[in-house]
């Protein structure tokens, strides 16, 4: 009832019947007429359908600013305020975020008339319980006051978030004390008592009534609306209709009263050429309609809720509507996933339709759709991840089709879902794809694509079984080459992987698109250098000690010839001039792979050499957060890393226990550690790049105050926490709340954020909590954050694609993308570049547009060729693969898996079987003489199988992380499943070592199922 205002407005709207609104008023109050089982929730939604007619021109200078409010700071302040209770916000902003603004603001109204109704009703019976005759006037007076206190608010908090003078758009009569005591005496609570006058009744006429004759002054009273006393701007004698096309009022509801019938005696009016029993029918399905969109009924058999779209929507819905396969380009955050909600119903109104399936690149992505469709399609939704089968979905797909009608995934589920026969490609009617960009190279939206121009050439497939597909992007991107000719070449490549005929973008309504968009300013601000740098220059000398240790632990334990010295010689050469760059990552990285490819290289000194590099790895971790943030951040990280080392004690083997040894003695000695405290504590050499972010989030801050939503994208998780924690302990900025949302990787140096941390960041944020979120390129695409005042990105410059993707986050009014670069790392050419190719983006669609309307079938000729042919070479290389493994299996390859940390012998290739398709276990007896468990807190690995431990070198100079143990639910065995790329592989057929880190997809050697004796074995 509380969604009443909802309700209101399909009963105003022009496919409801004509007369219906006050036929449901007056029975909304006959429902509560018996004084024995009262109805008091039929009164609620009379009176809020009351207040919603009196207040309908507030709604309406609402939605008329509604581009420049931001709702749901609207509704926080509101809550705060106690104007709306915290469940309404929630509800309020689920709407504003699956459904869109203007369903939003209604929603926001009916939570508030809801509220209003209650209040006053409430404020009311207290009245009755007063002593004195004037005590009772007083609190009438209160009650009566109540909405021009509570209206006044309301104007001042839009006022607040961006809704400058709406009270301009507001007749004056409206917002008068009098129309409210006119309204006043309309709602329930005057009518709960025998004999209560309602306002504007006297009290002989009140007093004349017969038992029970209330009901008959309530009709009266529901007669007399009149547009006058509700809604005096929305409907006149002119018929005057509101300026926005989605709710279309009809004149003849507000109008009865001026003469005529009275409202209760007349019936609604047919529609024309229908049959009494037709047009009841006509009231049945649109007010079942109305009470389903309100959530006042299920309503399954009247469809979902409509959904209203802008009009350069509905110009893109317009191609699709040809049936072709289409790609929809259109800016972050303007709609593109409305435009296929509302496409669905279409697609699924149709009496021959088959399923729908919506996906989306990234499993965060997927749920947040999943949330929309669910809301539009309850009850006929089904979402799914990851692979296939796993831990939420142990039905096959086939079975599900029976039972759902829209699918929300991710593309491998479908893939996987496709290649065991469960289901084809044919039995689907629309195929959806987010963020359809993706779709190239060896991304599971090719691979899916590539299954669906098999089917499109298979013999007996016809075209018209095949499924429509729509690909929804912001940016299509421009390949590599930076010219026109090449983007053009990438954009028809993607055309052709999605077997598109039609690129749908915005010409007629493009002036509305842009009204919507705000887009951002685009800026690029170069920081200097520091001033000394002392802290660099201390960890630069550290690390080049630990690079002399290198060299010299790899020739005292070796006796090289002349060209195996000169091959390791190269090897250990540190890229010094590059200490704290990703070319020295990379080097230190590599380091122990490449020297595991020289057969003579001793395997203590190897050992060595990998505690070593792991050891330059952490000091170079210091020398990134000292460049983007303060030297304090890079001096923790150590002291972090020595703790964390120190914990390990004897599990380590010898060098690195003197590495270890070294490390702390440099950093905590007296020596050492006062000169990195007093390099880190010198105020004159602060990071000028820090200072900088500092100055535009306080401007911002400044500008905005509560209203400040801003978004720091940074290269690294490390980096992440650094900004976070300096923006939590700086006096000005911790204001600002600061939150954080990074991946879910983990990996041995660092931890991501789980799935509901990520939600409650996101919740936070978008509700006002965290005022700044710092993100790594985890948020660049598709988390739903609410719209920023700016983003900027910390010296972090990437490719086009992120780039325009970032940049859409920043959807505010005078909104800014700000990137702060470092002019000597050349991201400032690489942002200028980003921008160069955008516009060679958007020059691409507009001619590879025309091309496909002026030249259709050339283009599809083409395009048939290019698929025809990419199918050729797919066979030839799958046969070519086939042929490897056969090869393989044959020859009898067989391996065996040393330690890719001390070279110790794990176990063989012949040792694994694959258990359940995918996964493979190591079932050799004495395997658990080689490893270390190390308990865990289990976690779902798969409808059958859950982690229970890790699996680590159980050598006491290594422990390095071989996999985990996985228990087999229906027999409770347990098995360990091995990363192979913890492993080097020893061909045992030519003694040789593969430096290489490998997966299991490489296909390297055969492995068989698991058979029943050993799924069961003791």
């Amino acid at each position: 009832m509380e969604d009443a205002s909802l309700l209101a407005e399909e009963l105003l709207s022009e496919h409801a019947p004509p007369g219906i609104l006050p036929h449901f008023l007056l029975s909304l109050f006959r429902a509560n007429n018996n004084k024995h089982r009262p109805n008091e929730g039929a009164w609620l939604v009379h009176d809020v359908l009351i207040l919603t007619c009196a207040y309908m021109p507030v709604q309406r200078a609402i939605l008329l600013k509604i581009h420049d409010i931001d709702f749901g700071g609207v509704a926080t302040d509101l809550m705060d305020k106690k104007l709306l209770p915290p469940e309404n916000m929630s509800r309020v902003n689920e709407t504003l975020e699956f459904v869109g603004k203007e369903e939003g603001v209604v929603r926001m109204l009916s939570f508030l008339y809801s509220n209003l109704a209650s209040t006053v009703g409430r404020e009311y019976s207290e009245r009755l319980h007063s002593q004195s005759e004037e005590q009772d006037h007083r609190k009438l007076q209160h009650v009566t006051r109540w909405t021009d206190q509570w209206l006044d608010t309301l104007l001042e908090v839009l006022d607040h978030r961006g809704g400058n003078c709406i009270r301009d758009n507001i007749p004056p009569a409206v917002l008068s004390h009098e129309t409210w005591n006119d309204v006043c005496g309309r709602l329930s609570f005057r009518r709960q008592h025998d004999q209560e006058p309602a306002m504007g009744d006297t009290v002989s006429e009140a007093g004349d009534s017969e038992a029970g004759s209330d009901l008959t002054r309530v009709e009266r009273l529901e007669a007399s609306v009149t547009p006058l006393s509700l809604n005096i701007p929305l409907v006149s004698d002119q018929g005057v209709q509101p300026p926005w096309n989605d709710v279309p009022y009809k004149v003849e509801i507000l109008t009865c009263g001026r003469g005529g019938k009275d409202r209760e005696d007349r019936g609604p009016e047919r529609e024309d050429n229908t049959t009494v029993g037709e047009q009841d029918d006509i009231e049945t399905r649109e007010l079942a309609r109305a009470l389903y969109y309100t959530g006042l009924s299920d309503g399954p058999d009247h469809g979902p809720p409509q959904i209203s779209l802008y009009d350069y929507q509905d110009e893109l819905l317009r191609g699709v509507r040809k049936g072709k396969n289409s790609v929809i380009v259109l800016p972050t955050g303007t709609g593109k996933t409305f435009i296929v909600l509302k496409y669905t119903q279409e697609v699924l109104s149709k009496a021959d339709a088959k399923s729908v399936v919506f996906m989306a690149p990234k499993v965060k992505l997927a749920e947040q759709q999943y949330r929309r469709f669910q809301f539009f399609f309850p009850r006929m939704t089904y979402f799914r991840v990851g692979r296939s089968r796993n831990a939420n979905c142990d039905a096959p797909f086939a079975e599900l089709q029976h039972l759902y009608r829209v699918f929300v995934m991710t593309p491998q589920c479908l893939v996987e879902a496709v290649k065991r026969k469960e289901v084809s490609i044919t039995d689907f009617s629309l195929l959806v794809l987010d963020e359809c960009h993706h779709a190239m190279g060896g991304h599971s939206y090719k691979v899916l694509l590539d299954l669906y121009v098999d089917a499109k050439f298979s013999p007996g497939t016809s075209t018209a079984s095949l499924p429509q597909i729509v690909g929804l992007t912001a940016s299509p991107g421009v390949g590599r080459g930076g010219t026109l000719d090449i983007a053009m070449d990438h954009l028809k490549q993607l055309c052709y992987n999605m077997d598109v005929e039609a690129i749908c973008t915005v010409k007629e309504n493009e002036a509305q698109l842009m009204s919507v968009v705000n887009e951002p300013t685009h800026e690029i601000r170069c920081c200097p250098k520091r001033k000394k740098d002392e802290f660099k220059r201390i960890i630069e000398g550290i690390m080049a000690a630990v690079e002399g240790e290198l060299v010299k632990s790899s020739y005292a334990a070796n006796a090289f010839d002349k060209e195996t010295r000169d091959v390791v010689d190269a090897i250990l050469k540190a890229p010094e001039n590059h200490r704290g760059t990703t070319r020295y990552t990379e080097w230190a990285t590599n380091v122990s792979g490449r020297l595991a490819q020289i057969d003579t290289y001793n395997q203590e000194a190897y050992t060595a050499a990998f505690s070593i590099t792991e050891m330059l790895l952490r000091y170079q971790q210091a020398l990134i957060l000292n460049e983007d943030c303060e030297s304090q951040y890079g001096l923790d990280y150590l002291l972090e890393e020595a703790r964390l080392m120190d914990e390990k004690g004897t599990g380590v083997e010898e060098t690195e226990r003197k590495l270890l040894k070294h490390f702390k003695g440099i950093i905590l000695s007296l020596s050492h550690l006062p000169d990195l405290q007093r390099a880190c504590a010198d105020t004159e050499d602060h990071n000028p790049k820090l200072r900088m972010l500092e100055d535009i989030l306080l401007l911002i801050w400044d500008n905005n105050q509560d209203d400040t939503a801003c978004m720091v994208f940074v290269r690294t998780l490390e980096l992440s926490k650094a900004i976070q924690k300096w923006m939590q302990v700086h006096p000005d900025l911790k204001r600002l709340n600061p939150g954080r949302v990074t991946g879910s990787r983990t990996t041995r140096r660092r931890k991501g954020m789980t799935k509901s941390e990520v939600e409650d960041v996101l919740t936070n944020f978008n509700a006002g909590k965290h005022k700044v979120v710092v993100c790594t390129s985890a948020a660049e695409e598709g988390l739903d954050f609410q719209s920023c005042n700016i983003v900027i990105r910390y010296d972090y410059v990437t490719h086009m694609i992120s780039m325009v993707q970032t940049r859409g986050r920043a959807r505010k009014k005078d909104s800014k993308y700000c990137v702060l670069v470092n002019e000597l790392k050349g991201n400032l050419d690489k942002e200028n570049e980003n921008v160069a190719c955008e516009r060679l983006m958007k020059q691409a669609v507009v001619k590879v547009q025309a091309e496909m309307e002026s030249n259709t079938k050339n283009f599809l000729d083409e395009m048939d060729r290019r698929q025809r042919l990419d199918l050729t070479q797919r066979k030839r290389k799958a046969e070519e693969n086939q042929r490897k493994r056969r090869a393989a299996h044959d020859a009898d390859k067989k391996y065996i898996l040393k330690c890719r940390k001390c070279k110790t012998y794990a176990c063989a290739s012949t040792d694994f079987r694959l258990l359940e398709e995918s996964n493979r276990i190591v079932v050799a007896e004495d395997f658990y003489q080689r490893y270390k468990r190390v308990e865990c807190e289990p976690e779902q690995y798969s409808p059958n199988l859950e982690k229970v431990a890790k699996v680590h070198c159980k050598q006491p100079k290594c422990s390095m992380d071989w996999g985990s143990v996985v228990k087999f639910l229906p027999t409770e065995q347990e098995f360990p499943v091995l990363k192979l790329h913890s492993f080097y592989l020893h061909d045992l057929q030519t003694g040789k070592l593969i430096p290489k880190k490998l997966k299991w997809a490489n296909g390297m050697f055969c492995v068989d199922s698991i058979t029943e004796d050993e799924l069961y074995m003791p």
